[in-house]
């Protein structure tokens, strides 16, 4: 405990002979989320065993208290409700969890990552499909069959025309086929040449190992949302607009035509642009031939995120959780460094003083 523990800085009584320690649970975030949670279970035995020392010494010990950032959340959720950990720990504590999933992984694997991730996982829709399209944990962070945006609106993939009116919007009822797995319409999640264009260029055999992926992560997505939350969980998660997010995503027409013809070529720039049109004829000029320039009749952009959130992670993931306490931070943060703002550190203060006295 230390001075900007509640109540001016005490402890609570009885924490005179109580020993403690920190310990660091590093996961693979592109590993199935379940199997990060039973290597989570191995680390808080290992911590138990490593406290029974203290007992033996005269010292009092009490349940581990899971303290969780972004993804994390997830591991966490499936350790205590999935894999039976849940009488292991007193109580968990969430910051900027993507509880439902959170549409900037549609974006990003349309049209490419930001920042230092492209370096890793893609710059643009080719080489993001081929990596995120076969990994489970990008997979399991796709938006689920219970995610809400902000509005608490569900169809989260949408389709507007030049004057703003709605053309389409999805999921109807199933992201899973209806976005993820389907193959026939050109906003799909997955264009299966780019899952492994060296050994499977067509992407046939390759797709059907993804389908698999996606499959398992419907099943890791229902079996976790039944289950919902530890009965002792707190959660933070920012709420101002000074870091928007992708709550939806939304494809605007910006050219003429609403509708794409399957007749005409199609050009995507794997960054965000479709387009449908024709090649104009090279322009011959005494210097040489101009080359043919691709107008577009029908062009479809991916629009910027808009929602409020921590840059990733969209204040609906916090403000439709039911069950567990779940607040917004009246000042905004940058989603990996969430516990870096002041307010966050306090609620986590307050909530670790909490669940240590209950256990007193």
């Amino acid at each position: 405990m230390t001075a900007e523990t509640p109540a001016g800085g005490q402890v609570p009584r009885g924490c005179f002979n109580l020993k403690y320690e920190v310990w660091v649970h590093p996961y693979n975030w592109t590993d199935d989320n379940a199997n990060s949670a039973r290597r989570l279970g191995d680390t808080v035995a290992a911590a138990a065993n490593s406290m029974r020392r203290f007992e033996r010494l005269g010292y009092r010990t009490l349940k581990p208290i899971l303290v969780t950032h972004s993804m994390g959340g997830l591991v966490a959720r499936a350790y205590t409700q999935l894999h039976g950990g849940g009488g292991d720990v007193h109580g968990v504590i969430h910051g900027a969890m993507p509880t439902d999933g959170s549409p900037a992984t549609y974006k990003r694997m349309r049209a490419g990552f930001e920042g230092v991730e492209s370096q890793v996982l893609g710059r643009n829709q080719s080489e993001s499909t081929a990596t995120a399209g076969n990994l489970p944990g990008p997979l399991e962070l796709l938006p689920n069959g219970r995610h809400r945006s902000v509005n608490g609106t569900t169809n989260w993939l949408r389709g507007t025309g030049q004057g703003g009116g709605r053309l389409w919007a999805r999921p109807a009822a199933n992201p899973y086929g209806e976005i993820y797995v389907n193959q026939a319409d050109w906003w799909r999640l997955i264009y299966r040449q780019y899952l492994d264009p060296d050994g499977d260029p067509d992407g046939r055999s390759a797709f059907r190992q993804s389908r698999t992926q996606i499959i398992a992560a419907a099943s890791y997505h229902s079996r976790l949302g039944s289950s919902g939350y530890h009965p002792n969980t707190r959660m933070f998660y920012a709420a101002d607009r000074g870091h928007p997010c992708w709550d939806h995503i939304e494809w605007r027409q910006t050219s003429r035509v609403d509708t794409p013809s399957n007749a005409q070529p199609q050009r995507n720039d794997e960054n965000g642009t479709v387009e449908w049109g024709r090649w104009s004829d090279p322009v011959y000029t005494p210097y040489g031939a101009n080359p043919p320039v691709f107008i577009a009749d029908t062009r479809y952009e991916i629009q910027e995120p808009d929602a409020p959130g921590d840059g990733t992670v969209h204040a609906g993931s916090g403000k439709y959780v039911s069950g567990p306490m779940s607040v917004p931070t009246r000042n905004g943060f940058v989603h990996q460094s969430a516990f870096d703002l002041g307010e966050a550190r306090r609620f986590v203060s307050e909530w670790l003083f909490a669940m240590v006295q209950e256990q007193l």
